[in-house]
């Protein structure tokens, strides 16, 4: 489905992403572990297109589109959950979810749009309680829940989420980890980018260890997880018995 070849993104005049590649098949998770500025998050971007990229390619669905506009992305089937959530903190919950389907919103009949919005709150009740409520005022969890929903709302093939635990109670967590199975039941494509390596080789298929903007390490998770320079660097002496 995603296919990057020789990836090279810079912001301003730091080169962040030095010849970087890796693919994500349909209906994967893969996740991107690493340290603090090592890349991840810019990686996400500049799929997204927040990122300009300088050299290399990103395929989507064998279609080129390193070189589109954030919004085209979007209708080209990618959305990102960005890192800190980014909701429209003055409008409602609602008010968000609309904005989420912004380039579908007008061109689906009631029916269609309605049938969206049901799957969103059948993945996550609490904002059909809270439709009217401002974002601002929700929760950290209940944010972080709208922050995907809205990303659902562009109906994309494939989700780039950029740290979902970050600052989240350890049953939030679980919560939300809950939902991004979810998604892949539901025939959906996800990129994640996490911090709590644990957390996210347990979730996922597929990994790729990100270091000074390259890809040093990639395999199945059950193998990234026994890999011993793994468990030293990024999962710390208890791991053996995490996963007993």
């Amino acid at each position: 489905m995603l296919q990057i070849t020789n990836l090279v993104s810079a912001i301003g005049r730091v080169e962040i992403l030095k010849g970087l590649s890796l693919h994500v098949k349909a209906q994967e998770i893969v996740t991107l572990i690493g340290a603090n500025g090592s890349g991840k998050s810019t990686i996400l971007n500049t799929i997204a297109g927040l990122v300009p990229v300088r050299a290399g390619a990103i395929l989507f669905e064998a279609k080129s589109i390193a070189k589109l506009a954030p919004d085209k992305i979007v209708r080209e089937g990618i959305s990102l959950v960005p890192e800190g959530r980014q909701l429209f903190s003055p409008l409602s919950v609602l008010d968000n979810l609309i904005l989420g389907s912004y380039h579908r919103y007008g061109k689906l009949s009631k029916a269609d749009w309605d049938e969206q919005l049901s799957m969103v709150y059948e993945l996550f009740p609490v904002l059909k309680d809270r439709e009217r409520q401002l974002a601002g005022t929700l929760s950290g969890g209940e944010q972080q829940m709208l922050a995907i929903a809205r990303s659902l709302m562009s109906e994309p093939k494939l989700i780039l989420l950029d740290e979902p635990s970050m600052g989240l109670a350890p049953r939030i967590v679980e919560e939300i980890f809950e939902t991004i199975d979810e998604l892949r039941r539901r025939n959906l494509t996800v990129l994640l980018v996490e911090q709590n390596a644990r957390l996210a080789l347990d979730i996922a298929d597929r990994g790729y260890v990100v270091e000074t903007g390259q890809i040093v390490m990639e395999g199945d998770c059950a193998d990234l997880k026994r890999n011993t320079e793994i468990e030293r660097v990024y999962l710390g002496k208890t791991y053996e018995h995490i996963w007993d």
